[in-house]
């Protein structure tokens, strides 16, 4: 449904994915979409397209090992001054005190499915990762539930000149 969304006010859109089972949901809810069955650790030169306006990350940066992986991928595609949206957990002072209150952590932190998250970020610890990768945070927001008990954070960011990445 995001997809169909974004194609209908999109010129180009392109995607990647490691599964072939998520590529091959992904040109099912969007024909008209070009999906490459890549990882973050790839060349970003595996995509032929390049000087994207906008580069959407949803709920992935936490389950990534090497999390800085993804800034670099899109920085790479994007065009001076464009966008990276990165969606993911929210994770502040307050939920967490919450989260210890309530005794939630140890399901909170649960090893019971593959694929869970491996990292806990705050929009401090995000913003950081990101403008260490050549991009300015400028814009957050919480949705879902209530006011710093967010479910999610979402942070846009503008590529900035150039970076030398050593």
């Amino acid at each position: 449904m995001f997809l169909r969304a974004l194609a209908d006010r999109c010129k180009t859109l392109v995607g990647i994915e490691p599964s072939e089972t998520g590529i091959a949901q992904a040109r099912k809810n969007c024909p008209q979409g070009k999906f490459y069955q890549l990882k973050l650790e790839d060349d970003p030169e595996l995509v032929p397209e390049r000087d994207f306006d906008l580069a959407i990350s949803t709920e992935v940066v936490e389950h990534l090992f090497f999390p800085r992986l993804l800034p670099r991928f899109a920085r790479r595609k994007l065009r001076p001054g464009g966008l990276l949206l990165v969606t993911t957990p929210y994770h502040g002072w307050l939920k967490n005190v919450a989260i210890a209150v309530l005794n939630k952590w140890q399901s909170h932190h649960s090893c019971q499915w593959d694929g869970g998250h491996i990292k806990f970020l705050s929009c401090a610890s995000l913003s950081e990762l990101l403008r260490q990768e050549g991009f300015e945070v400028i814009r957050f927001s919480g949705c879902g539930r209530c006011l710093w008990l967010w479910q999610s954070m979402v942070l846009v960011a503008s590529k900035v000149g150039v970076l030398s990445l050593l």
